[in-house]
């Protein structure tokens, strides 16, 4: 199985419900032979029916396919795509949905989209100082941040001649790396962010502290730690004859 730091994602496959329930398991580990810990998912809605329908879509992980726990929801209200980023999946997610309203409604709904390796998730946050005061609320902003950062990550290890990507593993320092850079990018994004603030420099000076210790990872100056990357465990021997001795073998042309 390829070791993809991005796979295609189908969670549920668009269809008309009328009811509430749930989608059948989707097995994450057959994607990729990498944790893929987060999902960038969209819930695409063609068509709606009743007086006044209501749907609401949830995103459930589980280990074992038997236990599930929510790891977020997204209200419908009309059609078109809602987005939801999670983090935090286990080796299985599936949606469920509740739908409301009176009369007979329906609602023709899919969801889709990507799943990824993440070299830091939300609960990370906390060895920045940054509580989940700080980003109620705006969980699928951080994990889009930890996603897009994560590659920005996997460039410069991409660019180093000491690694092979993708990282199996790694330790606390590229952890703290990625969180870093999602902090300040969503911190940023955040109304009335004003970068002249003391408080704000500072989130500002982690960011180029974080992009500084990647350069020197890059360059041969920092080694992280308990990096496990792909470079291959096993060595391809090819066994060569050579022998001085003609052995009366002939060319025969067929």
């Amino acid at each position: 199985m390829a070791a993809l730091t991005l796979a295609a994602l189908t969670v549920l496959a668009s269809a008309t419900q009328s009811a509430s329930g749930n989608g059948a398991a989707v097995d994450l580990s057959l994607l990729s032979s990498l944790t893929l810990e987060a999902v960038r998912l969209a819930v695409d809605v063609s068509a709606i029916a009743g007086p006044d329908p209501t749907l609401t879509v949830y995103l459930e992980t589980s280990a074992d396919s038997a236990s599930w726990t929510s790891l977020g929801s997204v209200d419908v209200t009309g059609t078109g795509r809602v987005e939801l980023a999670r983090a935090g999946c286990l080796r299985y997610v599936r949606a469920r949905w509740v739908i409301g309203g009176t009369g007979s409604p329906s609602f023709t709904f899919g969801v889709s989209g990507t799943a990824h390796q993440v070299y830091a998730v939300p609960s990370d946050f906390g060895a920045l100082g940054v509580g989940p005061d700080q980003w109620a609320g705006r969980e699928g902003e951080v994990v889009l941040a930890l996603i897009a950062e994560t590659a920005t990550a996997e460039g410069y290890f991409a660019g180093s001649s000491r690694f092979v990507p993708p990282l199996v593993s790694w330790g606390q320092d590229l952890r703290l790396a990625v969180c870093k850079l999602a902090a300040y990018d969503v911190l940023s994004a955040a109304v009335g962010f004003d970068a002249e603030q003391a408080n704000n420099q500072n989130w500002i000076l982690r960011y180029e502290q974080a992009l500084a210790w990647l350069k020197d990872v890059q360059a041969g100056r920092a080694t992280p730690a308990n990096i496990v990357d792909s470079t291959p465990t096993e060595t391809e021997v090819s066994l060569i004859v050579d022998s001085d001795t003609a052995r009366g073998w002939n060319t025969r042309r067929l």
